[in-house]
């Protein structure tokens, strides 16, 4: 068994509840052929780089599952029949899937200075100063 990534593109016309029984078919689609879905990450709503028939925004999900090599392209060739799904690449992984954790916000706030502050400067090379090294240049 191999590891597979697959990103998908709902049809945004769709109601939301809608969406998750798209990606309950697409887990389906996979456990009947004998893999396994170890994590779906939805994206959310988001617009397009560019137009595919004629919407310009798609329900994007990322799923992670493992499934024998051959019926991979099964899988792709039964996802292009199904109409609700506008794009989707499946991309073969190494290494572990990621966790489904999300960052604390207090952590990510802190990250990035407030409005009128200003964080460390980056000079040529990748190199930062601190705020206090500045005036010395």
């Amino acid at each position: 068994m191999r590891k597979y990534e697959i990103v998908t593109i709902v049809n945004p016309d769709i109601p939301d509840d809608s969406v998750s029984q798209t990606m309950d078919k697409l887990s389906r689609m996979i456990q009947n052929r004998g893999g396994t879905v170890e994590l779906v990450k939805r994206w959310g709503r988001r617009k397009l780089a560019y137009p595919i028939k004629s919407h310009t925004e798609g329900h994007y999900t990322l799923t992670y599952f493992t499934l024998e090599p051959h019926l991979a392209t099964e899988l792709d060739a039964e996802i292009n029949v199904t109409e609700e799904i506008l794009r989707h690449l499946i991309v073969k992984t190494t290494g572990p899937v990621p966790v489904a954790t999300e960052a604390p916000k207090a952590e990510a706030a802190s990250a990035e200075p407030a409005p009128g502050e200003e964080g460390p400067v980056s000079e040529p090379g990748g190199k930062e100063r601190s705020e206090e090294l500045k005036g010395e240049a």
